[in-house]
């Protein structure tokens, strides 16, 4: 099984009066890259990949098989922050990689993509093997129970992960109106920026008898000659007030969505929510688990007591891996089930400078006997593995010789190496 999250097709950088509204954009090249080479690995039944060398200095091999199954973890496409156009040029391609894939595929519906949520429940074509779309885990829920993922000795359930985000959970559903304003906000393309600017105008001239004062001021102009001239234009304004009635309340269904989404996304862009907050997450996922997993989840802790869960999520668009002893550090012991959080990252560009060395295009491979981490080298077209261990170490801020001679021995280039001797610190 390989799972990806948080591709955003169709994100691109966005600014609107020269100030920067959006910094993230999606790379489809790389991953179109990443989605070739699992057809090519159909085709050739596997694939041999130098492991990075364990603690010990022990250098491994490891022989990767098609998997079974491709996890969409949400947020695939971008149904928030893009015009249509973007979405379809960037997804298109993409969509048609997918299909030339045998394995099962899966898609977990994200925040960014939930306007997709009408299509849940149902599988559709996608080359020799349908799609599944489901909302909000998977495996799903059915009958108030949920039965994870069993592979040799472990569970698996899969999140976006938005289910961790105070400011999603707070919203109790509310943030599902962000998909309609897009929809609102894009309906006319390029126009509706000019349609909002109409609107304003509109909305000018109808307010204007309600503007106390204003009459007394057209009459002081009137009374000076070279200002004769805007008394006059002043004057029109009220006849047209009762014109304009109409074209205001027109141009609101177009110009307070593009507003909203233009202005008022941006400046929720820049609150603190879970996106690179792994503290955060926890105290999210804690809530989550306990509230609703949890009871969901009693049948098969009842049958299975001794059986280790693990908890898959994307949407903070950072790598780690969390396991209970870390995460009752935080909750002070809250909780006491045996489970682990396995958080994957992005595949799309933060131009951001305290984001440039956050970890992007990697997959999680999950085998017969675990899981590991895969990056995925554009450059070299090919996926290099990067140990568990290491992905902790580097959310915790730490850069040392070894962990770049384990890069090293898995292949990695010089430029990666590079990029991971600054330690790594996420706000």
């Amino acid at each position: 099984m390989i799972v990806i999250a948080d591709t955003h097709l169709g994100l691109r950088p966005r600014k609107v009066l020269g100030i920067d509204l959006q910094s993230e954009t999606c790379e489809p090249a790389i991953l179109s890259g990443f989605l070739n080479w699992l057809v090519d690995l159909e085709e050739k039944g596997s694939c041999i990949l130098p492991l990075a060398a364990t603690m010990s200095g022990e250098p491994d091999q490891m022989e990767l098989k098609p998997p079974g199954t491709l996890v969409l973890l949400g947020d695939i496409l971008e149904l928030w922050d893009s015009s249509q156009r973007a979405v379809e040029m960037c997804g298109t391609s993409i969509l048609q990689t997918l299909s030339k894939l045998r394995c099962e595929k899966v898609y977990v519906l994200g925040n960014h993509d939930h306007p997709l949520s009408e299509l849940a429940g149902s599988s559709y074509p996608s080359g020799p093997t349908p799609m599944l779309l489901t909302t909000p885990v998977f495996p799903p829920e059915e009958d108030g129970t949920i039965e994870p993922m069993e592979m040799d000795d472990a569970a698996y359930l899969f999140v976006h992960g938005q289910q961790f985000d105070r400011w999603f959970v707070a919203s109790r559903g509310l943030d599902q109106f962000i998909g309609v304003m897009r929809d609102g906000a894009v309906a006319f393309g390029q126009y509706s920026k000019w349609l909002a600017l109409a609107f304003v105008a509109a909305l000018m001239i109808s307010l204007w008898n309600q503007i106390p004062y204003l009459s007394q001021m057209v009459s002081l102009l009137d009374q000076t000659q070279y200002l004769r001239r805007i008394a006059w234009f002043l004057n029109q304004i009220p006849r047209l007030s009762s014109l304009t009635s109409l074209a205001t309340v027109m141009l609101a269904f177009v110009a307070i969505p593009w507003m909203i989404m233009t202005f008022a996304r941006a400046g929720f862009n820049r609150v603190k929510s879970r996106k690179h907050d792994k503290k955060g997450a926890i105290e999210g996922f804690e809530k989550w688990w306990s509230n609703w997993a949890r009871p969901r989840l009693q049948t098969f802790r009842e049958r299975k007591r001794d059986r280790h869960i693990s908890v898959i999520y994307g949407h903070t668009h950072l790598a780690d891996v969390i396991e209970r002893q870390e995460m009752n550090s935080v909750l002070a012991n809250k909780v006491q089930d045996d489970v682990t959080l396995i958080n994957i990252p992005a595949w799309v560009h933060d131009t951001k400078i305290q984001y440039q060395d956050v970890l992007r295009a990697m997959f999680l491979y999950i085998h017969d006997k675990g899981y590991e981490f895969f990056g995925w080298d554009w450059e070299a077209n090919t996926p290099r593995h990067i140990s568990k261990e290491d992905v902790r170490r580097r959310i915790r801020g730490e850069a040392t010789d070894d962990m770049l001679a384990r890069l090293a021995s898995a292949g990695w280039s010089s430029k990666m190496q590079d990029k991971w001797r600054t330690p790594l610190v996420v706000p």
